[in-house]
């Protein structure tokens, strides 16, 4: 791949979700403004994040977003298209638009639905979408989920599932690069049901409504995410495993792509310290897994890349390994870590020309500064972030190996009710 076709493929790879740190960007440092609030140990923010709107636009935009000529958002949420469009690697398919559901904010909010045809009761599979230009047509555009939800088995005898993709809202995020855009808030982690965070209400109505409609398996509810959907998954199937929504269904199990920890510090932290962190963790024993790359400039893989990367609080998947076995006594959490090129690796990297085989042949050319000179730092970042925004369906990255598949079983063994 010669370099003004890497450039090009690695800008419309990057299209639509990624969680940039400020090593990758290399912009300016903008800081978004945090909600009229304090922190506290027991729900992180006091308050939801506010969202974009005429009376507060968003002007702390994310890089990808104003890599497209975005300077303000003024609009609180986006209506998805709900069919696949600009991606030639990924099969066509049209539901017909999106579905509408009141907010508890009195916004009106967006999903995409796909029901198999049958008359048996099928499970119901959740897609989070990842924050910044990411939205909920991403599970058409860079996943196989939607092929997928035709006719693989997650339950016995029942051939296809229910697919909902959530779109989320254009909100002022809290953290120290710019990064304003489509985000899920898991930074006000008010858990209960029904719960204040317009977030986490809004996917207990969707749920409630899609399992009201009929068709819906109640025992087989999974939920999956990328990057900031990954970590509201995260939470959200720890909020919901054994508490459920407001009409009474629950989440089974969660299977994510490149998520941390949603119960940490937020970086901000309004001069409070670690005020932001939960203490303690919510407790739940809802079976979890992640995919991973075994090295991630957005999403760190572990201390060592969060260091290099400087990756936002909580966003390390070492860290979330840990504190979600230790604190909140997650039993069944398990990661399976894949390199660059999509093949099954032992853990995270500590060699930054790790993050590099990403690029295979055409290490040097692409990894060269304006300059024309090399530089690991630079090339492990591009390395790093490539990485990020390639979903593990073996597509993006070469590889056929299809992981989505290990996802997607892996929530099939679970049932909840």
């Amino acid at each position: 791949m010669q370099g003004h076709q890497f450039q090009r493929y690695f800008n419309i790879t990057l299209t639509g979700f990624l969680f940039f740190s400020l090593a990758a960007c290399g912009g300016d440092v903008g800081i978004s403004p945090p909600p009229d609030s304090a922190c506290n140990s027991i729900t992180g923010l006091t308050e939801p994040l506010p969202a974009c709107s005429t009376d507060n636009p968003c002007t702390e935009i994310a890089q990808e977003l104003r890599d497209k000529g975005v300077t303000e958002i003024t609009q609180i949420s986006n209506i998805p298209l709900c069919h696949t469009y600009d991606s030639a690697d990924h099969p066509f398919y049209d539901d017909g638009g999106a579905q509408s559901i009141a907010g508890i904010d009195g916004v009106t909010r967006f999903y995409c639905l796909y029901r198999p045809v049958t008359v048996l009761d099928t499970p119901l599979v959740i897609f989070m979408h990842p924050g910044g230009q990411g939205n909920a047509d991403d599970v058409y555009r860079f996943t196989h989920l939607r092929q997928k939800a035709v006719n693989t088995m997650l339950s016995p005898g029942v051939s296809g599932f229910t697919l909902v993709s959530v779109q989320g809202r254009n909100l002022h995020y809290p953290t120290p690069e710019p990064r304003d855009g489509n985000h899920h808030d898991f930074f006000y982690r008010d858990l209960a049901s029904p719960s204040d965070n317009p977030d986490i209400a809004n996917l207990d109505a969707i749920i409630d409504q899609v399992v009201a409609q009929g068709g819906i398996d109640r025992s087989r509810i999974y939920i999956t995410g990328w990057s900031n959907g990954a970590m509201f998954s995260h939470l959200y199937s720890i909020a919901r495993y054994n508490t459920a929504t407001p009409a009474g269904n629950k989440i089974a199990a969660s299977a994510t792509f490149s998520g941390g920890d949603p119960f940490d510090e937020i970086d901000l932290d309004f001069g409070n310290g670690l005020a932001c962190r939960l203490d303690p963790y919510p407790l739940s024993d809802v079976p979890q897994f992640i995919v991973r790359r075994n090295c991630d400039a957005a999403l760190a893989c572990n201390d060592e890349q969060q260091a290099w990367f400087q990756t936002p609080a909580g966003h390390n998947t070492d860290q979330w390994l840990d504190n979600g076995s230790t604190l909140s006594g997650l039993t069944n959490l398990s990661a399976m870590t894949i390199n660059g090129r999509g093949v099954q690796v032992a853990g995270c990297t500590t060699n930054k020309l790790e993050c590099t085989n990403v690029f295979g042949a055409a290490l040097v050319p692409e990894c060269q500064l304006g300059s024309g000179s090399y530089d690991l730092d630079h090339c492990a970042n591009t390395g790093g972030i490539l990485n990020h925004a390639r979903w593990p369906d073996g597509t993006r990255d070469g590889s056929n190996n299809d992981y989505e598949v290990n996802m997607l079983n892996f929530l099939s063994q679970f049932t909840n009710s």
